[in-house]
């Protein structure tokens, strides 16, 4: 910092017109000029700011007056400014380019930027006053028992829904700033005597290694994290603080990216997808009977339909007669085989979940609720379909529903097709092929370092029923192995004195 006129100026060489014209084409930022001493031509200083990124009355009530002020008493010589308690100014050094562009950065990060042209130096005053809304109940999470307050799109204030529940400083917080165009900040948050080094460091490399010109959501930024040959989600993710935080306590890393109203978390492994927020809030033995469940209902989801035209294409003896005498009464003079009629069911399926995401929510429950039942029972009734597929898909379609994890989920539509397709080319042979191939892709899959599939592959019997199954909290005393953290304790020893 300087401490003389002739420091300051430095040669720069702008001009009100100069810095003007850097905001040619940008009708929102706003440049006013004026003079802090009307007698006093040198006395002039342009303002420069982003309307709606800063408050307008606050540099008329509270700028203008306090640069009159100084002006009156030290003339803006030498390093006043800067000095000066009543402005906290940020002094803008550098040359040519590197100046300019970081004029550019300061307005659209909201500051108010001075510029005085006799001294020719250029201050940022931070002054920011972004749109943004006030944590609210996350809408990709549902909240029952738990709190209310859901990330929102300002990292800043994601972090502070972390920092409130963990007031400790063992929580570290690092920052970087992606993609050239939109200078999207991303923040990393990690237990620093918990969390493993090489994965924090893993996560930093690839961060500071993006180099796009734009991240915009948290879900691009998941997929230019994860392993490119991966089909399924690397990466979980929630839009709740207090999950994020038994994230964190569990020696994973969170990421929040500025603009999305979620959170990112790694290493992840297809157990940890399979939870949700609300297990934390409940009982042991209906998390467990939960976590049951929606094992079951992701491998229904996946497998139901292939098995079931398996068996009626190439295996019917496998089916109990009553059943199969029913099947085949339904059958009578249908116009597809029990392949086609179950490739159009699932597409109709798809297409009204699809349907209904897209649609209002009021409207698109009733899209995929009424339209089911009234085009289901259609085609039935006009001899299209039978009744058992359309059953075995809308179970499907339920338990499918089971799954938390979205991404999981259209991971599991995508497969389930693919294994559908082998199944009714080539019957169970087909069925148990696919499977086994899904099995041993997924066993070579890992996420930061953490096998897909673990603890159940490479197995830890220690790990393993509180990956299936939440156990009781009094017997949660060491933190999963399959992580490696370097605080493996979780409940501290009772001291035996």
């Amino acid at each position: 910092m300087g401490h003389s006129n002739d420091a300051c100026a430095n040669d720069l060489g702008l001009t009100e017109q100069e810095i003007t014209g850097l905001f040619q084409h940008s009708a929102d930022v706003k440049s006013v000029s004026c003079l802090c001493d009307r007698q006093n031509p040198n006395s002039s200083v342009l303002l420069l700011y982003c309307e709606g990124l800063t408050d307008p009355m606050e540099w008329k009530d509270i700028v203008l007056p306090r640069l009159r002020r100084l002006f009156r008493t030290t003339g803006f010589n030498g390093d006043s400014m800067t000095r000066n308690d009543e402005l906290p100014l940020e002094k803008v050094t550098g040359d040519g380019l590197m100046l300019r562009r970081q004029i550019v950065q300061h307005v659209l990060d909201g500051k108010l930027i001075i510029f005085t042209p006799v001294q020719q130096c250029v201050y940022a005053w931070d002054m920011a006053k972004v749109p943004q809304r006030k944590p609210e109940e996350s809408s990709i999470e549902v909240s029952v028992k738990g709190p209310k307050d859901g990330f929102v799109e300002e990292i800043a204030t994601n972090v502070a829904l972390i920092r409130k529940r963990m007031r400790t400083g063992s929580l570290c917080y690092e920052q970087v700033t992606v993609g050239q165009r939109t200078q999207t900040r991303i923040g990393l948050l990690y237990l620093q005597d918990v969390a493993n080094a090489a994965l924090v460091d893993n996560l930093r490399t690839k961060l500071q290694g993006i180099k796009y010109d734009g991240i915009c959501s948290a879900g691009q930024l998941q997929e230019m994290l994860s392993t490119p040959k991966s089909i399924f989600p690397m990466m979980a993710y929630t839009g709740r603080p207090d999950f994020a935080v038994a994230s964190l306590l569990s020696g994973r890393c969170v990421v929040l990216t500025e603009g999305t109203p979620s959170a990112l978390i790694a290493p992840a492994d297809v157990f940890l997808l399979l939870k949700t927020a609300e297990d934390i809030h409940y009982p042991a033995l209906s998390v467990a009977v939960a976590s049951g469940l929606r094992i079951v209902g992701l491998l229904i989801a996946l497998l139901l339909p292939a098995l079931w035209t398996a068996l009626l294409s190439f295996h019917i003896e496998q089916i109990p007669v009553l059943l199969l005498a029913t099947i085949a009464v339904q059958r009578l003079g249908l116009p597809f085989s029990v392949a086609q009629e179950m490739f159009l069911t699932l597409i109709f399926l798809e297409a009204f979940r699809e349907a209904g995401a897209r649609l209002p929510a009021s409207l698109g429950q009733t899209m995929t609720v009424v339209g089911g039942l009234i085009i289901g029972d259609a085609a039935i009734r006009a001899g299209f379909m039978s009744p058992s597929v359309l059953v075995i898909g809308a179970v499907t379609h339920v338990f499918g529903s089971m799954v938390p994890n979205h991404s999981l989920n259209a991971t599991v539509s995508i497969l389930r097709f693919g294994i559908f397709f082998v199944s009714a080319a080539f019957g169970l042979y087909g069925f148990f092929c696919g499977v086994v191939l899904l099995l041993s892709y997924l066993s070579t899959l890992q996420s930061f370092g953490l096998p897909y599939l673990s603890p159940l592959s490479p197995l830890d019997r220690a790990d393993l029923p509180h990956a299936l199954f939440n156990l009781p909290w009094a017997w949660r005393r060491k933190r999963p192995n399959t992580v490696n953290t370097q605080d493996s304790t979780r409940k501290a020893e009772e001291d035996s004195s």
